[in-house]
């Protein structure tokens, strides 16, 4: 009988089998016996736990503690011409990135000097015959052209002389345009390139009552024009009154202000007593050059009153 596979009830039990008085001290016996195995049991079952994780604390040791196998370098080699740039064939390859840098450096470097070369060349030679024919066969197709519309004038400055500036005109809205190097400044076209121009303006001319001439002094002045028209031989110098509408343009090689053309109209009695309505409308071809400024000038500003008809425009042709 295997004494050491009791549990506790067949100990309990046992004294019932075999009789009490022989079995007390039986049962103690088999009883410490059996609590000896289990602590043996306990023991060794502890020990091989410890072992194990000695075991293993010992191989991470030794893994943490390994020198690491050397790695090998990965590159990637660059060829390049190399930095004489001598020959299309002569290559150079390295294994470095900056090989790369130093080659872009001087290839940068170079293309800027050709750059300040050919800009030096232009700047003293003019534009080359490749340039000049590229620009004459797309002459056809881009022509610089501008339109501007009109705009409520600021009063007149005290400096104005008779003729006065139309300083101020729409550039955004829908019927202007400034095309192909054509520049607004301060009410003037600045036209980028030399050649022939189309000029043209229209002036939509409104004259209240107050500043209407009385019949009295319109006639008196008919009567002078007329006479001034029969002797202009002998009065050269004296002008007719009336409403004038001009473009001029500032001559960039020389300074000066030049009339293009011009328009007078001369000042009538209203019909209805309270205003007088007149339309001038201005066109030329003119030569003008790169830098030009062209403008508008009218004798009485306050006559664009309702200045949502007029424009003004300069085109290539």
């Amino acid at each position: 009988m295997n004494f050491a596979d009791w549990n506790d009830a067949n100990f309990n039990n046992f004294p019932q089998q075999i009789g009490s008085a022989q079995s007390q001290s039986v049962v103690d016996h088999l009883y410490r016996a059996r609590q000896v195995k289990m602590t043996a049991v306990q023991f060794m079952t502890g020990g091989v736990l410890m072992m194990t994780v000695a075991v293993l604390v010992t191989v991470l040791a030794l893994l943490y503690t390994m020198p690491k196998p050397p790695q090998q370098q990965i590159c990637d080699r660059l060829c390049l011409p190399s930095s004489s740039f001598s020959q299309v064939a002569d290559f150079q390859c390295e294994c470095s990135s900056d090989h790369l840098q130093e080659y872009l450096d001087q290839a940068i470097k170079k293309a800027d000097k050709r750059l300040k070369e050919r800009d030096m060349q232009i700047s003293t030679q003019g534009p080359s015959p490749q340039l000049m024919g590229l620009l004459r066969s797309l002459r056809w197709n881009i022509k610089p052209s501008a339109r501007v519309t009109g705009k409520k004038q600021p009063p007149p400055r005290a400096y104005d002389s008779e003729m006065i500036p139309v300083r101020e005109w729409h550039q955004k809205d829908e019927r202007a345009f400034l095309r192909y190097g054509m520049e607004y400044r301060h009410g003037r076209l600045v036209v980028p390139v030399k050649g022939s121009y189309f000029i043209h303006s229209f002036l939509d001319l409104y004259e209240t009552s107050k500043n209407t001439t009385s019949t009295v002094e319109l006639s008196r002045r008919k009567r002078q024009t007329e006479f001034l028209l029969e002797n202009r031989s002998a009065n050269h110098d004296q002008k007719p009154t009336g409403i004038k509408h001009a473009i001029y343009r500032f001559n960039i090689l020389n300074g000066t202000e030049e009339e293009l053309i011009r328009s007078e109209h001369p000042r009538e009695v209203s019909q209805n007593g309270h205003f007088n309505v007149y339309d001038s409308y201005l066109a030329a071809v003119v030569s003008l050059n790169p830098g030009d400024e062209v403008y508008v000038k009218i004798s009485d500003i306050e006559l664009l009153a309702h200045p949502n008809s007029n424009y003004f425009g300069v085109s290539m042709i």
